[in-house]
């Protein structure tokens, strides 16, 4: 039923831009090649929220919005992932904000605003800052990272890990006016090599969890 859902639902739904090899194999449904990998196996329902990050705990000014740059980056690569299927949503600012509550008590009603989706995705940026340090300064970034089975009319935490990155300032140029996000160079700067560390190991943890609970 899940996969003939989707079909009906595809036309309507747009795709938003190493772990556990495979999820679980379909039962049902018509053979969509975006529905499944390259193995033949169903993939998970993916929404990811908007990355969330307190204002108030940013150190440090960059002439772009941190969010909107995790935000799209972690998408892109969800998007790109051979395991998942991530869709978009429409789910409201503040239904969106009770899955970064330090202690989530979901109800199952705020599923609705994801379906049909399977899992949720939410990541926060914890902290991003620059370690003075005189013999080799660094900077570093902390990310936690949350996953929601939002399947059988409930909401269940599967899984929560903080993730850290970090990374010599000796590795390339710190000019992030000159060579911010969006910038062909960005990627060859110190934030630039952690950023992208970090978007991998996050997609990497979200497509492990998500496959190895899925069924």
């Amino acid at each position: 039923m899940r996969k003939f859902w989707l079909l009906a639902s595809f036309g309507l739904l747009s795709l938003t831009a190493t772990t556990l090899s495979s999820c679980s194999m379909s039962t049902s449904g018509s053979y969509n090649a975006k529905l499944y990998t390259r193995g033949s196996k169903a993939k998970g329902v993916v929404a990811m929220l908007p990355v969330f990050y307190r204002t108030e705990k940013s150190a440090e000014i960059l002439p772009w919005n941190l969010q909107a740059e995790f935000s799209e980056e972690i998408s892109k690569r969800l998007h790109s992932s051979d395991k998942l299927l991530l869709i978009k949503h429409h789910s409201s600012a503040s239904v969106a904000a009770q899955f970064f509550s330090p202690i989530p008590n979901l109800s199952s009603e705020l599923a609705a605003q994801l379906l049909p989706a399977e899992f949720v995705v939410a990541a926060e940026i914890l902290e991003q800052k620059t370690l003075e340090n005189v013999l080799n300064p660094s900077i570093s970034a902390s990310v936690r990272v949350r996953v929601f089975d939002i399947r059988h009319n409930k909401i269940s935490m599967v899984y929560q890990e903080i993730l850290d990155a970090n990374q010599s300032l000796a590795s390339g140029s710190s000019d992030y006016h000159r060579y911010g996000w969006r910038s062909k160079n960005f990627d060859s700067t110190p934030m630039g090599l952690m950023h992208q560390r970090l978007f991998r190991e996050i997609v990497a943890r979200v497509e492990g969890y998500v496959c190895a609970n899925y069924s």
